[in-house]
């Protein structure tokens, strides 16, 4: 790490992991109250339901955001933006008005919670994901690393605490701090002179101009293979809520939900705090250099080293710890646990570094290499379920197939990073 102190990229990620250590350890200390205020099934409708309103969110600005990242100029970001964000607005208006439809057409469906309410909290985690999203693509392009970080803190310390209070008075206490909190981290985000400028733009412009036409089809790789390699993405990562609430109900969903609730999130937080600054300065080195090798190499080394201990401390001792921890009725999920930890370890350290799919434009690999995972992670789990009737080996064969297609990526990641002939 001393090596690495010297240059741009480790401080930025220095800077943000210190803040982003406190909003790590928020969601494992709320757990063990949460998980006495909620039961397994509070957990899995807020899965479920947060499962689908993500996976519709990825259509939300047709990946435009990563866009802003990318582009050459502040001109090009600052229309760029204004187009994600009417993109948005459309998208997040017409979802809202096809589910309250299918309400009425369909009122005898049961999900959980009443049909209507769920219509809108669908649209309001649409719109302010994808709001966030497009935010926190402009801050990046921005080196703005530091607000990031203390927005995630912030998000983090509301969304866990108002889940504890609204525990108290409806087991819908989940759904709803969530949008809360991610509502507040948006307007957050909003109060600064450059964005009233931004809503100006966006009231002036129109959808159906050239200039936004122009955009489109400078940047098509993004909607044509980012958008569907995202949507896939989504669904192979929650394909257990989607296939454990198919075949073994709600409560099983809610023992993975907390899994991923105290692990994965919690470490996605700190994949962001290297993500964002590793962003900035791959395209920068790539651009400028024609290889941003030695600094995914350097990611993938730092990453590694911090995760490994902590990652078979867990292997081994994670039924125990889930126990002890969050409750005898809770323990099944430390098996779980056990079974989804060379997932959790790859993502951790690969996350980051496959932006470099986007730098060098091999969106379209990318695109190929989810259908392949959707094909293969969907057949472990129905050999599963349908062969054996057994859900912890469905979920065993998809974290070994998940960890291989994660090592791909690794190997993929590596060899984009240089701009040669053959990457081309």
């Amino acid at each position: 790490m001393r090596t690495l102190s010297s240059n741009s990229f480790a401080k930025a990620f220095a800077a943000i992991l210190s803040a982003n250590i406190f909003a790590q350890i928020i969601p494992f200390l709320a757990a063990p109250v949460l998980t006495r205020l909620y039961a397994p099934e509070d957990f899995g409708l807020f899965a479920t339901i947060t499962s689908i309103a993500a996976f519709l969110a990825v259509f939300a600005s047709a990946k435009l955001e990563l866009a802003i990242i990318v582009a050459k100029n502040n001109v090009q970001r600052k229309s760029l933006t204004t187009l994600c964000l009417q993109l948005l607005v459309i998208f997040s208006l017409v979802i809202l008005f096809m589910l309250i439809a299918a309400s009425f057409l369909f009122p005898d469906v049961d999900i959980g919670m009443n049909s209507l309410i769920a219509a809108f909290v669908v649209f309001l985690f649409i719109f302010f994901t994808g709001l966030y999203n497009i935010l926190t693509c402009v801050a990046n392009a921005n080196s703005e690393y530091k607000k990031i970080a203390l927005n995630s803190v912030h998000f983090s310390l509301l969304n866990n605490s108002s889940s504890i209070a609204l525990g108290f008075l409806s087991t819908l206490g989940l759904i709803y701090s969530f949008i809360i909190s991610r509502a507040f981290s948006c307007f957050k985000m909003l109060s600064s002179a450059q964005w009233s400028e931004q809503i100006k733009r966006l009231k002036a412009k129109r959808v159906l101009s050239r200039k936004n036409a122009f955009l489109i089809k400078r940047f098509r790789k993004y909607p044509v293979y980012s958008v569907p390699s995202e949507a896939l993405d989504i669904y192979t990562k929650q394909m257990p809520i989607f296939l454990m609430g198919l075949f073994s109900g709600a409560y099983a969903v809610g023992l993975f939900a907390l899994v991923d609730r105290v692990l994965s999130k919690p470490l996605s937080i700190v994949g962001r705090a290297v993500a964002l600054p590793f962003r900035g300065e791959a395209v920068k080195r790539y651009n400028e250099q024609g290889s941003c090798r030695p600094i995914v190499l350097k990611v993938l080394l730092v990453l590694t080293a911090m995760s490994i201990v902590p990652f078979c401390i867990l292997y081994f001792y994670a039924e125990s710890l889930f126990g002890l921890v969050f409750g005898e009725e809770w323990k099944k999920a430390g098996e779980f646990a056990k079974l989804l930890v060379p997932i959790f370890f790859f993502q951790f350290i690969t996350s980051p570094i496959t932006f470099v799919f986007h730098i060098a434009g091999k969106q379209q690999v990318d695109f190929y290499i989810h259908i392949f995972m959707v094909i293969i992670l969907t057949s472990c789990f129905l050999v599963g379920y349908q062969v054996y009737d057994n859900e912890l080996l469905a979920l065993q064969l998809y974290s070994v197939a998940y960890s291989f297609i994660y090592i791909l990526y690794i190997y993929l990641s590596i060899k984009f990073s240089v701009n040669t002939k053959e990457n081309k």
